[in-house]
């Protein structure tokens, strides 16, 4: 039996000679505590074999293990004297090993808003949102990713101040976008990033992410409901120059365009929606018809692009929204002024603003017809194959009946 290694104040002293042997694969020391025995007590032990104590991870052999090493129970003991971490994560990524990096400054915000332009329109959702981030942030999101700067992996989030309700899906809003979807999975598992105690909804333009969503939803115990819905463009967005030239300021400050829409019998004015306008909206909207989407429809008037045309006693009778990942939504036009060719009208003027500005923008539909590709065809908006995917996470505790 070989003599067990000496007692000393610290194990901090022999960092050297057990890194000799972690290097060369040929000894690792296992330690546990005894049962009952606190850390500091000076006449207590750390002594088990590896058979009691810690799981074996990777894939280096270990053999000739037959002894028990006994070391002073000592204050000062950590794991890390004995053997460097990464013997135990080689050939396996732990949890540790999934620590999300907050993107908090402007420079790298803008390298990313640039790189993300080269994956439209799969990373579009994203895209949209740092967009929104990089100009005043009216949402408070915050942008993580896997690494920096050769990153695989997206995730926009709301900041935790924002995610107090948690029956609140409409902010509590995950945008996620990867150059490796098969392997999203691994990550959301095994990282904090996602409150799963909430109700929630994950965005994306990558069906490939259902799997891991799925995955780490199960794990969760979150029960998962899917929707897919078409994404429609236009050729100016796949061109996207994603310079991004203007100058970082809050959308609000740039003002907004407004005339006179060419229409005598009509007398109709091209115009911005406004606060006063949200239970309006909030009433019409399929997704809403409640407290929370009123809150969420009047921030986003309040700080977002929207359009509208005014009817002749000064109402809104059609209008535009945008989300926080720069999607357009809400349309909707009163009954008495529908198939009259005022909403393209509206989506041109709306479109035209944008553009002016390098403000990206897209659309979604659920249950896509061919009348509605030949009413988006109008306006120069086309479908494209990656879709638009939604996973709304339920809790078990707030599992709607």
């Amino acid at each position: 039996m070989q003599p067990a290694l000496p007692c000393c104040p610290s194990l901090r002293h022999w960092p050297g000679i057990l890194q000799e042997n972690v290097h060369t694969s040929c000894l690792l020391i296992f330690v546990t505590a005894q049962p009952g025995i606190g850390v500091g007590d000076s006449d207590g032990q750390l002594g088990s074999s590896f058979h009691d104590g810690l799981a074996v991870l990777g894939g280096n052999i270990v053999s000739d293990i037959g002894t028990v090493r006994f070391v002073a129970h000592h204050q000062h003991f950590q794991l890390l004297d004995l053997v460097d971490q990464s013997f135990f994560l080689k050939g396996s990524r732990t949890e540790a090993s999934h620590k999300m990096i907050l993107l908090d400054n402007s420079q790298k915000l803008l390298t990313l808003y640039k790189s993300l332009a080269s994956s439209i329109p799969e990373s579009l959702k994203v895209y949209g949102s740092v967009y929104h981030i990089n100009h005043g942030n009216p949402f408070n999101m915050e942008v993580l990713v896997d690494s920096w700067p050769d990153y695989q992996m997206v995730i926009i989030r709301p900041q935790k101040q924002e995610m107090t309700d948690d029956m609140d899906s409409y902010t509590n809003v995950y945008r996620i976008f990867s150059k490796d979807p098969q392997k999203s999975q691994e990550v959301l598992k095994n990282c904090e990033i996602i409150n799963w105690k909430q109700r929630l909804r994950i965005q994306g333009l990558q069906e490939s992410l259902d799997e891991g969503i799925r995955a780490a939803a199960f794990s969760n115990s979150v029960k998962v409901e899917y929707s897919r819905a078409g994404l429609f463009i236009t050729e100016d967005i796949l061109k996207l120059n994603a310079s991004n030239k203007s100058k970082l300021e809050s959308w609000v400050e740039t003002g907004h365009p407004a005339d006179e829409f060419e229409s005598e019998t009509l007398n109709l004015k091209y115009a911005q929606l406004d606060v006063s306008h949200s239970g309006l909206v909030n009433d019409n909207w399929n997704l809403g018809k409640n407290e929370r989407s009123l809150r969420y429809i009047n921030r986003c008037i309040g700080a977002l692009p929207t359009a509208c045309m005014l009817g002749p006693e000064g109402a809104p009778i059609s209008w535009l929204t945008m989300d926080p990942s720069c999607e357009a939504g809400m349309a909707y036009s009163m009954e008495k002024y529908r198939r009259r060719g005022i909403m393209v009208q509206l989506m041109l003027r709306f479109r035209k603003y944008l553009r002016q500005n390098n403000i990206p923008y897209y659309f979604s539909k659920l249950d896509v017809n061919e009348k509605y590709r030949r009413f988006m065809g109008q306006y120069g908006g086309f479908e494209v194959s990656c879709g638009w995917h939604q996973w709304t996470c339920y809790p078990q505790n707030l599992v709607p009946f």
